[in-house]
């Protein structure tokens, strides 16, 4: 397939460090495969703050909590 060779190709000139993120990464998407990989267990959890904040000032709010 010519993704797959597409894919190949890019591994290959990756330093042997980021191979083996490359491959944790693959490993977990080939097991999420039926599932989202893509957890939303944090929406809402600053829902109490919307009383106090606009969405933009908790954006800002963000970068100061860094």
């Amino acid at each position: 397939m010519m993704l797959e060779k597409e894919i190949e190709a890019v591994v290959r000139e990756l330093p042997d460090q980021l191979k083996v993120l490359v491959l944790k990464y693959v490993k977990q998407l080939s097991k999420d495969k039926d599932t989202s990989p893509f957890k939303f267990s944090w929406k809402g959890g600053l829902s109490d703050l919307s009383e106090h904040y606009t969405s933009i000032e908790l954006q800002h709010k963000v970068l100061e909590w860094r």
